[in-house]
């Protein structure tokens, strides 16, 4: 081979490895770990894998659920050259595997529960009754500054004399927040924006 075919040649694999150098996203890294965990829950005897003759998918398979050391903060071509694969194959199934979690979300990932009353106030109902009875958390408005469209800036004046934006935020009774309402103009009533909350879908009520 010529300099000159071998200098192309270098400057492909420096492109290549360039392209390879990509971190692993962390909210990957995060799936790969809920998956480890999912599967660990659905064997009772787990097998350790420490050595592997296997390729494609069942290699990767075998990395996200034996080899987490190697998987946790790695890049492609990290992970492709510790297991003599390209970083084709290496990514391809990577991202299978990855897609594969993504379809468990509904099964699995549940929000809390906003709706009912905070075990605190169950547990402690000597304390915060009758005041708390039924509290699922603290609702109250805020005006942030703003910089409002020029062709209606008089509705963003509040009762104050400057430009804001209404915000309406839910707290829980551990100072979580559990729904905003924003967008509304500073001349907004209150009350307005808490019966459109109200209306709106995801809004949380308390139990009856």
């Amino acid at each position: 081979m010529n300099d000159r075919g071998s200098a192309h040649h270098r400057e492909a694999d420096n492109h290549g490895s360039e392209n390879g150098q990509r971190n692993v996203p962390a909210m990957a890294a995060m799936s790969v770990f809920a998956y480890r965990t999912w599967r660990r829950s659905m064997r009772r005897d787990p097998v350790p894998m420490h050595n592997s003759s296997l390729t494609g998918q069942m290699l990767v398979h075998e990395i996200l659920n034996g080899h987490p050391r190697i998987i946790q903060g790695a890049t492609i071509q990290q992970a492709s050259y510790l297991f003599q694969h390209s970083k084709e194959t290496t990514s391809r199934w990577f991202y299978a595997v990855l897609l594969a979690i993504c379809s468990l979300k509904d099964e699995f990932i549940r929000p809390p529960d906003y709706t009912s009353v905070q075990p605190l106030i169950q547990e402690h109902g000597y304390k915060y009754r009758p005041w708390f009875d039924g509290c699922i958390g603290a609702i109250d408005g805020t005006h942030i500054p703003c910089v409002p469209p020029s062709e209606n800036a008089d509705a963003w004046i509040n009762r104050k004399g400057f430009h804001s934006q209404n915000i309406l935020a839910v707290c829980s009774f551990d100072m979580k927040f559990t729904y905003m309402l924003t967008g509304y103009e500073g001349s907004c009533h209150d009350a307005r924006m808490l019966g459109e909350a109200i209306a709106f879908k995801g809004f949380p009520i308390p139990p009856p």
